[in-house]
């Protein structure tokens, strides 16, 4: 490979500290660059990817390695792009993936333009996911893969990206990092929404503003169940906080217009097909009558899927067999095998095969 001049995007743990790392052991020029994009207050920023510790621990790492280090002030396109937009989802009864968002947004196109302003061509980042050939397919580490994330990546994008670390798996990573000496090495990892308090999305939202108006809860036949706080307390497939039954009982659907919510069985959380819109493709279009594999959440199994109709905006796919909780706002992908071939976000559910 020609040596290349790399925004490496550094979160401060390990996965993106590696990337950089084996970047600069193969003679690239590497740039290290931590975004701002969210202060939290105390100790919450201390396990946030978007604090002042993060991009600490990204110096130190640059430092060690021999490179220089850069922070990048986004917190304006991240309030506006990311958390504005995770808001107005819950406020809708939609269930948002920030992730998502986030990486179309920030990560690869605000980075990308941030690296071709500073004569940088390429980014490189810390994802489990891999590049051959201009198509994205799933990280080596079925347990770590994010191409879920990832699928809204253009082929434009995939010629100027990288992904050092897709082909490892997460103990291979820890044990190079300590092998290195990487100051990050044993660093614990977050799962959480990097923006979010302790108390929670519900919390977050009301601190925003968004309390929400009750309503009713009503039963698949049109009784009242009871009354909800809210609906952004509430998404597809939740058992919490409901009114007791003598069956175990779920939130099936949520309508904002009405500022409802029906709750039914386990059963009535099954849809046969679900509808899409935003739809962007890594690299071949699929068109009706194309099979392939569909992800409906991040941490779901695919699930084999038949695309039905699709007109460049919207995509309706139906399910082989019945899948659980599609949520609207949630991100749909679409796989053949390992590679990613696109995806969309869900718009609604087909309870029928015919709908």
């Amino acid at each position: 490979m020609a040596k290349l001049k790399v925004m490496a995007a550094m979160s401060g743990g390990v996965d993106s500290s590696l990337a950089a790392a084996l970047l600069k052991a193969q003679g690239h020029q590497v740039t290290g660059v931590t975004l701002k994009l969210f202060q939290a207050c105390g100790k919450e920023s201390l396990k946030s990817c978007c604090g002042y510790a993060p991009a600490s621990d990204a110096r130190r790492v640059c430092e060690k390695i021999g490179i220089p280090h850069l922070v990048l002030d986004a917190r304006k396109l991240f309030a506006s792009a990311v958390i504005d937009d995770f808001c107005s989802e819950y406020a809708s009864g939609r269930t948002p993936n920030p992730c998502v968002r986030c990486n179309a947004v920030l990560k690869f196109d605000y980075l990308l333009k941030q690296a071709q302003f500073l004569g940088m061509g390429v980014v490189a980042t810390g994802h489990y996911a891999r590049i051959h050939d201009g198509r994205l397919f799933k990280g080596r580490d079925g347990k770590k893969d994010q191409s879920y994330f990832l699928y809204m990546l253009n082929p434009w994008t995939l010629e100027r990206v990288l992904f050092p670390v897709g082909e490892m798996k997460k103990e291979e990573v820890r044990k190079m990092a300590r092998e290195m000496d990487l100051p990050v090495h044993a660093k614990q990892e977050s799962q959480d929404i990097c923006f979010l308090p302790q108390g929670g999305y519900a919390a977050f939202l009301q601190g925003r503003g968004i309390n929400g108006i009750k309503g009713f809860m009503f039963t698949r036949d049109g009784r009242i169940a009871g009354e909800h706080n809210g609906l952004h307390r509430y998404t597809i497939g939740q058992r919490k906080g409901l009114p007791p039954f003598g069956a175990r009982t779920y939130v099936t659907a949520i309508d904002a217009k009405a500022n409802s919510i029906t709750l039914g069985s386990k059963k009535d959380l099954q849809a046969h097909g679900a509808e899409l819109s935003g739809i962007t493709f890594c690299h071949d279009p699929v068109g009706a009558g194309d099979a392939c594999d569909v992800r409906i959440r991040y941490r779901s199994p695919v699930v084999a899927a038949i695309v039905e109709a699709y007109d460049g905006n919207r995509m309706r796919i139906r399910f082989k067999e019945p899948v659980e909780s599609v949520a609207p706002g949630q991100s749909a992908v679409l796989y053949r095998g390992d590679e990613v071939l696109g995806g969309g976000i869900i718009l609604r559910k087909h309870e029928r095969t015919d709908a």
